[in-house]
Protein backbone atom coordinates (compact mmCIF):
# COMPACT_ATOMS: atom_id res chain seq x y z
CA UNK A 1 0.00 0.00 0.00
CA UNK A 2 2.77 2.39 1.00
CA UNK A 3 4.63 1.52 -2.20
CA UNK A 4 1.61 2.44 -4.32
CA UNK A 5 1.26 5.78 -2.52
CA UNK A 6 4.96 6.53 -2.99
CA UNK A 7 4.69 5.76 -6.72
CA UNK A 8 1.64 8.03 -7.00
CA UNK A 9 3.42 10.88 -5.19
CA UNK A 10 6.50 10.43 -7.39
CA UNK A 11 4.37 10.59 -10.55
CA UNK A 12 2.64 13.77 -9.37
CA UNK A 13 5.98 15.41 -8.55
CA UNK A 14 7.26 14.38 -11.98
CA UNK A 15 4.20 15.89 -13.69
CA UNK A 16 4.47 19.13 -11.71
CA UNK A 17 8.19 19.39 -12.56
CA UNK A 18 7.50 18.79 -16.27
CA UNK A 19 4.72 21.40 -16.26
CA UNK A 20 6.92 23.98 -14.56
CA UNK A 21 9.78 23.31 -16.98
CA UNK A 22 7.44 23.60 -19.96
CA UNK A 23 6.02 26.89 -18.73
CA UNK A 24 9.55 28.27 -18.31
CA UNK A 25 10.52 27.41 -21.92
CA UNK A 26 10.68 30.38 -24.27
CA UNK A 27 8.74 30.24 -27.53
CA UNK A 28 7.69 32.72 -30.17
CA UNK A 29 4.11 33.98 -29.90
CA UNK A 30 2.18 36.83 -31.51
CA UNK A 31 0.14 39.49 -29.78
CA UNK A 32 -2.63 41.70 -31.13
CA UNK A 33 -2.20 45.41 -30.52
CA UNK A 34 -4.47 48.39 -30.92
CA UNK A 35 -4.38 50.06 -34.33
CA UNK A 36 -1.13 51.89 -35.08
CA UNK A 37 0.35 50.91 -31.70
CA UNK A 38 2.73 48.19 -32.88
CA UNK A 39 5.91 50.28 -32.56
CA UNK A 40 4.94 51.61 -29.17
CA UNK A 41 4.29 48.08 -27.89
CA UNK A 42 7.64 46.94 -29.29
CA UNK A 43 9.42 49.79 -27.47
CA UNK A 44 7.69 48.90 -24.20
CA UNK A 45 8.67 45.25 -24.65
CA UNK A 46 12.28 46.33 -25.22
CA UNK A 47 12.20 48.31 -21.96
CA UNK A 48 11.07 45.15 -20.17
CA UNK A 49 13.88 43.23 -21.93
CA UNK A 50 11.40 40.94 -23.69
CA UNK A 51 12.65 39.73 -27.06
CA UNK A 52 10.29 40.83 -29.82
CA UNK A 53 10.15 41.19 -33.58
CA UNK A 54 8.25 43.67 -35.73
CA UNK A 55 8.47 42.57 -39.41
CA UNK A 56 8.99 45.53 -41.75
CA UNK A 57 8.49 45.60 -45.52
CA UNK A 58 10.82 48.04 -47.29
CA UNK A 59 9.14 49.64 -50.29
CA UNK A 60 11.20 51.11 -53.11
CA UNK A 61 9.44 53.97 -54.86
CA UNK A 62 10.95 54.71 -58.25
CA UNK A 63 10.51 58.26 -59.52
CA UNK A 64 11.84 59.41 -62.90
CA UNK A 65 15.07 61.41 -62.71
CA UNK A 66 15.14 61.15 -58.90
CA UNK A 67 16.93 58.81 -56.51
CA UNK A 68 14.92 55.81 -55.39
CA UNK A 69 13.02 56.48 -52.18
CA UNK A 70 12.68 53.69 -49.63
CA UNK A 71 9.78 53.73 -47.22
CA UNK A 72 9.03 51.23 -44.47
CA UNK A 73 5.67 49.62 -43.87
CA UNK A 74 4.75 47.04 -41.27
CA UNK A 75 4.22 43.62 -42.83
CA UNK A 76 1.43 42.71 -40.41
CA UNK A 77 -0.92 45.34 -39.03
CA UNK A 78 -1.58 45.12 -35.27
CA UNK A 79 0.86 42.22 -34.80
CA UNK A 80 4.02 41.99 -32.70
CA UNK A 81 5.94 38.74 -32.26
CA UNK A 82 7.32 38.06 -28.79
CA UNK A 83 9.65 35.38 -27.46
CA UNK A 84 8.91 34.49 -23.87
CA UNK A 85 7.79 31.73 -21.52
CA UNK A 86 4.24 31.14 -20.38
CA UNK A 87 5.29 32.41 -16.96
CA UNK A 88 5.71 35.87 -18.49
CA UNK A 89 2.33 36.05 -20.25
CA UNK A 90 0.90 38.33 -17.58
CA UNK A 91 3.73 40.82 -18.07
CA UNK A 92 2.87 41.19 -21.75
CA UNK A 93 -0.89 41.23 -21.22
CA UNK A 94 -0.55 44.17 -18.83
CA UNK A 95 1.34 46.29 -21.35
CA UNK A 96 -0.78 49.15 -22.61
CA UNK A 97 -2.22 48.74 -26.12
CA UNK A 98 -1.79 44.94 -26.09
CA UNK A 99 -5.19 43.36 -26.69
CA UNK A 100 -4.38 39.66 -26.39
CA UNK A 101 -2.26 36.81 -27.68
CA UNK A 102 -3.07 35.33 -31.07
CA UNK A 103 -4.83 32.00 -30.49
CA UNK A 104 -4.98 28.85 -32.59
CA UNK A 105 -7.31 25.98 -31.64
CA UNK A 106 -7.94 27.47 -28.23
CA UNK A 107 -4.29 27.99 -27.28
CA UNK A 108 -1.76 30.79 -27.87
CA UNK A 109 -0.25 30.14 -31.31
CA UNK A 110 3.39 29.06 -31.20
CA UNK A 111 5.85 29.87 -34.00
CA UNK A 112 9.17 28.10 -34.41
CA UNK A 113 12.53 29.86 -34.21
CA UNK A 114 13.21 28.75 -37.77
CA UNK A 115 9.98 30.29 -39.07
CA UNK A 116 10.71 33.65 -37.44
CA UNK A 117 14.35 33.65 -38.57
CA UNK A 118 13.39 32.65 -42.12
CA UNK A 119 10.97 35.58 -42.27
CA UNK A 120 13.59 37.91 -40.82
CA UNK A 121 16.19 36.80 -43.40
CA UNK A 122 13.72 37.11 -46.26
CA UNK A 123 12.77 40.67 -45.28
CA UNK A 124 16.41 41.63 -44.78
CA UNK A 125 17.28 40.52 -48.31
CA UNK A 126 14.25 41.74 -50.26
CA UNK A 127 12.17 44.82 -50.94
CA UNK A 128 8.56 45.30 -52.09
CA UNK A 129 7.25 42.11 -50.52
CA UNK A 130 3.74 40.98 -51.35
CA UNK A 131 1.77 38.36 -49.43
CA UNK A 132 -0.57 35.55 -50.39
CA UNK A 133 -3.00 34.07 -47.87
CA UNK A 134 -2.99 30.28 -47.48
CA UNK A 135 -4.50 27.88 -44.98
CA UNK A 136 -2.76 27.69 -41.62
CA UNK A 137 -0.91 24.39 -41.22
CA UNK A 138 1.14 23.97 -38.06
CA UNK A 139 2.43 20.55 -39.17
CA UNK A 140 3.82 21.62 -42.54
CA UNK A 141 7.48 22.54 -42.95
CA UNK A 142 8.58 25.97 -44.15
CA UNK A 143 8.86 25.98 -47.92
CA UNK A 144 11.30 28.16 -49.87
CA UNK A 145 11.34 28.25 -53.67
CA UNK A 146 11.93 30.39 -56.72
CA UNK A 147 9.94 30.40 -59.94
CA UNK A 148 11.15 31.83 -63.24
CA UNK A 149 9.48 32.54 -66.56
CA UNK A 150 11.82 32.52 -69.56
CA UNK A 151 11.21 34.13 -72.94
CA UNK A 152 12.87 32.30 -75.83
CA UNK A 153 11.06 34.20 -78.56
CA UNK A 154 13.94 36.61 -79.30
CA UNK A 155 16.91 36.16 -81.60
CA UNK A 156 18.47 32.77 -81.99
CA UNK A 157 20.46 31.79 -78.94
CA UNK A 158 19.04 34.58 -76.74
CA UNK A 159 17.07 34.01 -73.57
CA UNK A 160 15.53 36.65 -71.32
CA UNK A 161 14.18 36.23 -67.82
CA UNK A 162 10.88 38.10 -67.91
CA UNK A 163 9.36 37.10 -64.59
CA UNK A 164 11.19 35.64 -61.61
CA UNK A 165 10.00 35.44 -58.02
CA UNK A 166 11.25 34.05 -54.75
CA UNK A 167 8.61 32.70 -52.40
CA UNK A 168 8.76 31.80 -48.74
CA UNK A 169 5.81 29.88 -47.34
CA UNK A 170 5.19 30.33 -43.62
CA UNK A 171 2.59 27.64 -42.84
CA UNK A 172 2.06 28.46 -39.16
CA UNK A 173 1.28 32.05 -40.11
CA UNK A 174 -0.85 31.11 -43.09
CA UNK A 175 1.02 33.36 -45.53
CA UNK A 176 3.41 33.16 -48.47
CA UNK A 177 5.90 36.01 -48.85
CA UNK A 178 6.66 36.83 -52.48
CA UNK A 179 9.52 38.96 -53.79
CA UNK A 180 10.66 39.83 -57.29
CA UNK A 181 14.24 38.67 -57.76
CA UNK A 182 15.12 42.15 -59.01
CA UNK A 183 14.66 43.28 -55.41
CA UNK A 184 17.15 40.71 -54.13
CA UNK A 185 20.09 42.65 -52.69
CA UNK A 186 22.44 39.70 -52.48
CA UNK A 187 23.05 36.41 -54.26
CA UNK A 188 23.25 34.68 -50.94
CA UNK A 189 20.41 33.65 -48.71
CA UNK A 190 20.94 32.25 -45.25
CA UNK A 191 18.94 29.18 -44.38
CA UNK A 192 19.34 26.80 -41.44
CA UNK A 193 22.79 28.22 -40.72
CA UNK A 194 24.05 27.57 -44.26
CA UNK A 195 24.56 29.98 -47.13
CA UNK A 196 22.79 28.89 -50.32
CA UNK A 197 23.79 30.47 -53.62
CA UNK A 198 20.82 31.35 -55.80
CA UNK A 199 21.27 30.82 -59.51
CA UNK A 200 19.03 33.37 -61.23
Amino acid sequence: MDTDINILIAERIKNITWTNNYKSMKNWYAVYTRNSCEKRVSQLLNKKKIDNYLPVNRIINKIDNEPDKITQKLLFDSFVFVKLSENDFNVVQHIGDVINFVYWLGKPAVFSDFEIESMRNFLNHHYNISMEKVNVNTEQQIFFMSDTSIDNSGESGSTAIINSHIRLELPSLGYILVADTHSFNSHLFEQTGKIIELVL
